[in-house]
């Protein structure tokens, strides 16, 4: 009973946060832009492109949960989308330096952005659980 409240509120803040994400970054699309120039040298129009069809992909992502249509492959593709955001995050954020020759030293240049790749991670791993206890494809979550 009270496993299954927590999936249900796991299930619940992965909605939300999707569809503030995808909203947001609609809205905003110079966060995400940045956030991608700083990890990949990539075209302009197609850095756009790009965080644009991720905007997309996390509303779509939300709508189809909050629906409750095609809940394993979507726990995947949202579970693929967190992994991509946080290795975004995660790259520009740390720096290894060699102090001496055979041992590295990992320095943290921003700590909002390590932040922020806790929090994707956070829904990764989220998504990934209730990927793996969600047993029916195509209808609700069955968590017995």
């Amino acid at each position: 009973m009270f496993i299954n409240l927590i999936y249900t509120v796991g299930y619940w803040s992965l909605i939300i946060f999707s569809t503030y994400l995808g909203i947001y970054n609609i809205i905003y699309p110079k966060t995400l832009v940045d956030e991608f120039q700083a990890s990949f040298k990539i075209y302009d129009n197609l850095l756009i492109l790009l965080t644009t069809c991720i905007s997309l992909i996390q509303i779509t992502i939300a709508l189809l949960m909050m629906l409750r249509l095609h809940i394993k492959p979507i726990l995947l593709i949202s579970a693929i989308i967190f992994a991509i955001l946080a290795f975004i995050e995660f790259l520009p954020s740390i720096e290894i330096v060699p102090p001496f020759e055979y041992i590295n030293q990992i320095t943290i240049i921003n700590h909002q952005k390590v932040i922020k790749f806790l929090i994707y991670l956070f829904f990764y791993l989220i998504s990934l659980i209730l990927y793996f206890k969600t047993k029916n494809t195509y209808s609700d979550i069955n968590l017995s």
